[in-house]
């Protein structure tokens, strides 16, 4: 059987990628031991082998978690594989933000970023992330699941998820999910659909109120016609005759503006007249029975004369004797005041000579302050003759005054003749007010004589005009009665429009609100015959969700009964060479337990190395179904802890039907903490973790280098 190489490992440097801080391996070809002890970054190669190649899909837990432990956040985080692909070389350099894609040794990519970078290598392998781990990936328990230790539906579900037939079980889930939720919905369309007879008579019956309603209207909007010709008529009449009362009206206050003016003037003319009669009686009484307003003039010019030449004299005897009285009342005061110092000059000589009645010779003297001596007789002499001319001066002094006094006397009798000129000053100017009132009554009286003939003109005037303004009152031709008839009629027009549009506004809102009701009503048939369309699209669509439901279920069953032969085909191929050809027919049951046939003969009891032969041959085939449904070969092997609990004589069966394995397998990795299996590998890597340092050693024995 010609076996193509499909994938080929080389080299795979890991940069602060969980434990690995910096390590490089290179991959040899045939059998490969990976050993280390637990948690010593063994698997970690194989995810991120896996990385490289898909990308973030392919880590376990948060990406973040994935660079190596106490590094900053800006720390890279890389992995860069170099893999072999139909003759081609190929390299991939990827961190936690982008990737890129080499072709051989170049230096420039042929694709960068995280989604391209994968979606080319999905082109290059021909396999997924999912199709890749389950056809070069092996774990123990998948090597259990296929021993016929578990029950059937655990290995069928195995198995068809392994081939991704368990996709088809989701869309069946799936589907019949849908089934379920369209089955729910068709009974709420069907619940909710209605009653077709009833929203079709609905229908009818309103139809026949709208047609019924716009007859009304047609008969509203023609009385509605005629009612707005009759009022328009109506309203141009009323204005005509409004426009006529306007005139009548105008013309009417004018009659009255001249009724009133007229009446005003003949008030006028008669308190005039009350005013002459009483004048002439005035005058009569003042002036006698006849009166002339010359000699009046006369008269009052003589008068004015005289209170002027009284006035003139009593200013002049005013003036004469404030003159006289300042002079006395100077030369008065000049006098009192001389006596006043006499009579102070007499009081000072007497104190002296009291004062000297009290001295004796030898004394100071009062004057001068000496001692007294024969002088004293002659001071006291001096001062009594000083006294006596003092007393004779005084005496004369009063004498004088008493002179003046005598004088101011006249002065009564200038003032009695200021009286006296008063008297007829006062006689005269009311003389002369009377004469200037009677003037002044004369004069009114002649204004008033004046007046009334101008108001007499002015009272024919207005009755002149107020025959004309009767006259054209008559000639309008205006009636009241006919006015106010004809205002009621216009009344009664706009009263029947107003009735007459209402019903046409009533009819109106009943139209639209039947019109909404046949609205709403064909919209709920409209609503009815979308949800009865809708209806029948599900149901059919149920019909045909049953349908499918009913082929997948076929579906898969036709699918599994095909992979049993395929897998016991494939695996009876393998069970035949690493078994020399001992057995060479394995038989896949129903419930897809493993029967082996020796010499035609069905084996119902394997050795332990036996049905571990059997379990490594079931998985390998399972790895190759699965890349041959996916259009690709098998080409190496990743085998995880395949060992489990076996012991060593059984390991050493698996190693050596491994060794088998590589006419096959151009590459097999196999991943175990066991030590014992160093010798029976071509290969080693052995990785080591030191727990003080936190660091990873890996011994490549083909390369004698540690990394």
């Amino acid at each position: 059987m010609p076996w193509r190489l499909q994938v080929k490992l080389i080299s795979l440097n890991l940069k602060n990628f969980r434990q690995h801080a910096d390590s490089r391996i290179q991959f040899a070809d045939g059998l490969t031991g990976i050993i280390g002890n637990n948690g010593a970054g063994k698997s970690t190669v194989v995810e991120a082998l896996a990385f490289a190649l898909y990308g973030s899909r392919a880590l376990r837990g948060k990406v973040d978690d994935v660079r190596t432990f106490g590094l900053p956040s800006n720390a890279i985080t890389s992995a860069e594989l170099v893999f072999n692909s139909e003759g081609e070389n190929y390299r991939i350099y990827r961190d936690l933000v982008t990737a890129e894609l080499y072709i051989g040794g170049q230096s420039n990519y042929i694709v960068s970023g995280n989604k391209a970078v994968a979606q080319r290598v999905v082109e290059i392998l021909g396999l997924s992330l999912d199709e890749f781990l389950a056809s070069y990936y092996t774990e123990q328990k998948s090597l259990e699941f296929l021993s016929g230790k578990k029950g059937t539906a655990e290995r069928e579900k195995f198995i068809t998820r392994m081939i991704g037939y368990d996709r088809l079980e989701k869309i069946q889930i799936t589907l019949r999910e849908e089934r379920r939720d369209l089955r729910n919905l068709v009974s709420g369309l069907t619940a909710s659909l209605g009653d077709l007879n009833f929203i079709e008579n609905r229908i009818k019956s309103e139809e026949a109120s709208l047609k019924k309603l716009k007859i009304l209207e047609q008969d509203a909007i023609k009385v509605l016609s005629q009612a707005d010709l009759s009022n328009k008529i109506a309203q141009e009449e009323l204005k005509n005759y409004e426009i006529l009362q306007k005139k009548y009206f105008h013309t009417t206050q004018q009659i009255a503006l001249a009724q009133n003016s007229k009446q005003l003037i003949k008030n006028k003319v008669a308190d005039l007249i009350t005013q002459n009669k009483k004048l002439s009686t005035d005058l009569q009484l003042a002036l006698g029975a006849s009166f002339d307003l010359e000699l009046l003039r006369i008269e009052l010019s003589e008068l004015q004369s005289q209170v002027l030449e009284f006035q003139n004299s009593i200013l002049g005897y005013n003036l004469q004797l404030q003159e006289e009285h300042n002079q006395k009342q100077s030369l008065l005061s000049q006098k009192n005041a001389d006596l006043a110092v006499l009579k102070s000059q007499i009081s000072q000589i007497d104190k002296k000579l009291g004062a000297l009645k009290k001295l004796q010779s030898g004394s100071e003297c009062p004057t001068c302050g000496q001692l007294l001596g024969a002088e004293f007789q002659t001071v006291a002499k001096q001062l009594e003759k000083e006294k006596l001319e003092h007393a004779n001066l005084l005496l004369l002094k009063e004498s004088e005054i008493q002179f003046i006094k005598q004088e101011q006397r006249k002065e009564t009798q200038l003032n009695q003749q200021i009286v006296d000129l008063k008297l007829l000053l006062n006689k005269q100017q009311g003389r002369l007010t009377t004469l200037q009132g009677s003037q002044r009554e004369i004069l009114k009286l002649q204004n008033n004589q004046q007046e009334l003939l101008k108001l007499t003109a002015e009272v024919e005037i207005f009755e002149q005009k107020l025959v004309e303004l009767e006259k054209e009152a008559t000639q309008l031709g205006f009636l009241e009665n006919v006015y106010l008839k004809v205002r009621a009629n216009a009344e009664s027009g706009i009263t029947l429009l107003s009735a007459t549009r209402l019903q046409k506004v009533r009819n109106e809102g009943e139209i639209r609100e039947v019109e909404a009701m046949l609205a709403r009503s064909k919209q709920e048939l409209l609503e009815y015959q979308l949800k009865n369309a809708d209806l029948t699209t599900r149901r059919k669509e149920l019909i045909t969700l049953d349908q499918a439901d009913q082929v997948l279920g076929d579906f898969r069953k036709n699918l599994n009964s095909t992979i049993r032969p395929r897998l016991a085909e494939l695996a009876s191929s393998y069970l035949a060479e690493l078994s020399d050809g001992r057995y060479s027919n394995v038989i896949i049951a129903e419930d897809f337990s493993p029967i082996i046939y020796e010499d035609g003969i069905t084996k119902s009891i394997l050795s332990g190395g036996e049905e571990d032969l059997l379990d490594l041959c079931l998985r390998l085939a399972l790895s190759s179904l699965i890349t041959e449904r996916a259009g690709q070969n098998l080409s190496f092997l990743i085998l995880d802890e395949v060992f489990g609990s076996l012991d060593e004589n059984r390991r050493a069966n698996v190693l050596t039907l491994l060794e088998k394995l590589q006419s096959r397998f151009e590459q097999i990795l196999l991943i175990t903490h066991l030590d014992d299996i160093k010798d029976g590998v071509a290969n080693l890597l052995e990785i080591n973790f030191d727990d003080a340092s936190g660091t990873i050693t890996i011994q490549n024995d083909r390369f004698n280098e540690i990394i």
